[in-house]
This record gives structure tokens, sequence and C-alpha cells, in this order.
């Protein structure tokens, strides 16, 4: 689907959604380290609290703005 956005709402998504990603990374990078080490189903025992935060920060800047593109174009 293609949406109309304006040009500055366009880039502060993808720098949010490239924000996200590069956390992300980070995150499986830091599970995967700790998990040789030893096995947990809590993601706040294998990556710092701040850290988790951070994601979910980036989760809601993502979240937000897609809501305010789909106030543009409903048809997303």
């Amino acid at each position: 689907m293609c949406v109309d956005v304006l040009e500055d709402q366009g880039v502060a998504y993808k720098e949010a959604v490239e924000e996200y990603r590069a956390l992300a990374m980070a995150a499986r990078a830091a599970r995967a380290a700790k998990a040789s080490k030893a096995l947990s189903s809590n993601i706040s025992d294998v990556l710092p609290r701040r850290q988790v935060s951070n994601i979910f920060t980036q989760l809601r800047k993502v979240s937000l703005l897609r809501a305010r593109l789909l106030r543009l174009s409903p048809t997303l």
C-alpha cells in the first residue's frame, strides 16, 4: 500500500524504525551472549532494564507515527 505523507513525517517514521531495528539487533546480540551463559525466560534477566525501556520507547514512537499516518490516509 502507498500512503501520502509529508516528507518530514516519512523521515521521522523511517528514523524511528531504524532506531528500533538497531536496538533490536543489540538486544539479540545481548541475548545470544547471555544465553550461552544461562537460559532464562525473563527478558529482564537477559537485558539491562534501561535497554528494555529503550526498546519499548522506540515501539511507542513507531506506533504513534503509524497512527498519525493512518489519520492522514485511512486506507492503510
